[in-house]
């Protein structure tokens, strides 16, 4: 397995999502937080940083990137971690924001995900994402496509709640 420390240092686009997808949210001054997909924790970071006040569930599928998210953020009383698909979230909890950086594009149905995610919002709560476009990569695409190999990007729809993109 990589070191969360590789991964880190390999993780140029996650890192300039994370501050990007951070500029985005709200001022709040103690939200309920989902963090659903945390890797290694580059926008627990942000999060964290950005909500010195806020709760936290900091969320990934994989036991090991919980793991390594953990080493780096202890649980504390405010932050808690859990192996958990975006895809089948369940819960009784209602969150003031749900954050998701560089995930959905791994979801079987990103919208029905999404649904799924707002219908887990406290009144006037926020969905955040950052994900990858039907452009994103051209040249990863091209490159595959010349080889005679697929380019192994999910084909992503137009999602709702576009605020920005690049």
């Amino acid at each position: 397995t990589l070191g969360s420390s590789y991964l880190d240092l390999n993780a140029a686009l996650q890192i300039r999502v994370a501050k990007t997808l951070v500029g985005l949210l709200p001022v709040l001054e103690e939200p309920e937080v989902l963090e659903l997909g945390s890797g290694t924790g580059i926008l627990t970071n942000h999060l964290l940083r950005h909500y010195p006040q806020g709760r936290f569930l900091i969320t990934d599928i994989s036991s090991e990137m919980i793991g390594s998210c953990m080493s780096k953020y202890a649980p504390e009383p405010q932050i808690k971690y859990a192996v958990m698909d975006c895809d089948a979230l369940s819960s009784d909890q209602r969150y003031d924001i749900i954050v998701s950086s560089m995930v959905l594009h791994w979801s079987s149905d990103p919208v029905a995900s999404l649904n799924l995610q707002r219908s887990l919002l406290k009144p006037g709560g926020r969905v955040v994402y950052c994900t990858i476009g039907p452009h994103n990569f051209p040249e990863w695409r091209e490159t595959l496509t010349a080889l005679g190999h697929r380019a192994g990007l999910v084909s992503i729809p137009r999602l709702p709640g576009l605020v920005h993109e690049e």
